[in-house]
């Protein structure tokens, strides 16, 4: 302390004074350089480890504050439980998970930027051969190409003209090889990440409510692929909740449009209001009609019956076609793997219960020894001192449990004999192999 360059700072090294005010280490080799001309050789290594061990220690610092901050902003969501803090709290957390989203959708594009180009191509070569061919507008070209990319093929919209007809040949072939191929791909990560996402929340909520499940590792053993299918379930059941109530009040009664209104004879047809769209002759959805288009839809039957017919429905309808059949696609997926995995269980646990019950059923016999045959025994004991060696025991327990029939034995020990000419009772590898 009597050393003036400390007196000068107050008794105290620039890294206390940084490490107590919480600065940033930026000019530590200054202060160094400072300390260095008033203290003693001895005393600028230590200086020199004080600074390594504050770098280590700011860093560690910076961990623990971000820790701390995310701590706080968790008590923070659970201290405050009004409805708009609520709505910013899973605003928040959308955005968030969305950011590793964008992410991995670039990383996919990069690594298919030409399949993205081959579906860019088909799509908008459909588009413009059924606005110029078919006489279509932009929207219900596009519509139909959706259709024809997942399957659904409501055939509310048809082809007619040869040169179309020729032209859809082969574009169906092509579309379902490229574009449904990469929109499979996109479309995946999504349904997938929104699986993984419910799978946590599932997860989460089963090892608080079951009193023998502690870790989520226990709870992965205990019910496999059930979980799984669980998830994809909700989201197959979302798809199609989301477009019952959609197309129950966007289409409660519609005209439609363009060709469509036209085909439908539905020219008359005024849906200015419900009431004059309904004596119009328009078409309406009620409840179970808007249930059963979404799952005629999303499980790709497509009877047609029902389908899009304003505007807003089939713009609406070509998101909602391709993700509600891709979730259709991973839910079937998951209950037949937990199907599987059930089956196989059991297959399982009845080969070990067989295969338990065999050893002990063998292990009992062998040492209950409950019938137990005189002759075989006194075959067995060359001595004939009434007891059976280690080796004799085990060539009776063979022969008097049908491992090993005793004639072969009586093989084995003839052809012991020729080999052991001299009578010494053992026999060497070299001795085998000449024999």
């Amino acid at each position: 302390l009597s050393n003036p360059g400390l007196e000068q700072s107050g008794g105290k090294s620039p890294f206390s004074r940084l490490a107590q005010s919480g600065e940033e280490p930026g000019d530590l080799a200054e202060d160094k350089a400072s300390v260095t001309l008033s203290l003693p050789a001895a005393t600028n290594v230590d200086i020199a480890s004080d600074a390594r061990t504050f770098r280590s220690r700011g860093t560690a610092q910076s961990a623990r504050s971000k820790a701390r901050a995310n701590h706080l902003r968790s008590a923070s969501r659970l201290s405050n439980s009004s409805f708009t803090s609520g709505l910013h709290h899973l605003a928040s957390e959308a955005i968030e998970g969305f950011e590793p989203i964008w992410a991995v959708y670039k990383q996919l594009v990069t690594n298919h930027r030409f399949l993205l180009l081959g579906c860019l191509f088909l799509i908008a070569l459909g588009v413009v051969c059924g606005i110029w061919i078919e006489g279509w507008d932009f929207l219900t070209s596009l519509y139909v190409i959706v259709q024809i990319s997942t399957t659904i093929g409501y055939g509310d919209c048809t082809v007619e003209r040869p040169g179309m007809q020729l032209f859809m040949t082969f574009y169906v072939l092509a579309t379902l090889f490229v574009v449904a191929n990469f929109l499979n791909i996109m479309l995946k990560v999504l349904i997938e990440r929104q699986q993984e996402y419910m799978l946590h929340r599932l997860v989460d909520l089963e090892v608080v409510v079951h009193s023998r499940i502690f870790t989520q590792s226990d709870l992965r053993r205990r019910f496999r692929g059930l979980n799984e299918m669980v998830a994809a379930g909700c989201l197959f059941l979302f798809s199609i909740l989301i477009g019952t109530i959609f197309f129950k009040f966007a289409e409660d009664c519609t005209c439609s449009y363009g060709v469509s209104k036209s085909d439908f004879d539905l020219s008359e047809c005024d849906d200015s209001s419900y009431e004059t769209c309904m004596a119009t002759g328009g078409i309406a959805k009620t409840w179970i009609s808007s249930f059963y288009m979404s799952v005629i839809t999303v499980t790709t039957v497509g009877f047609g019956d029902l389908t899009p017919k304003s505007r807003l429905g089939r713009a609406c309808a070509i998101p909602w076609m391709l993700l509600g059949v891709v979730a259709t696609a991973f839910f079937l997926q998951s209950v037949s793997n937990y199907i599987g995995g059930v089956h196989k269980e059991k297959e399982a646990e009845s080969h070990l219960r067989r295969t338990a019950e065999s050893l002990d059923t063998r292990q009992a016999s062998i040492e209950s020894l409950e019938e137990i045959n005189q002759g075989l025994f006194n075959a067995f004991d060359v001595a004939k001192a009434g007891r059976l060696t280690k080796a004799e025991y085990t060539r009776y327990v063979l022969v008097q449990r049908g491992y090993l029939p005793i004639e072969v034995l009586k093989q084995i020990d003839d052809q012991f004999d020729r080999i052991d000419v001299a009578g010494r009772g053992s026999i060497s590898l070299d001795m085998i192999q000449e024999a």
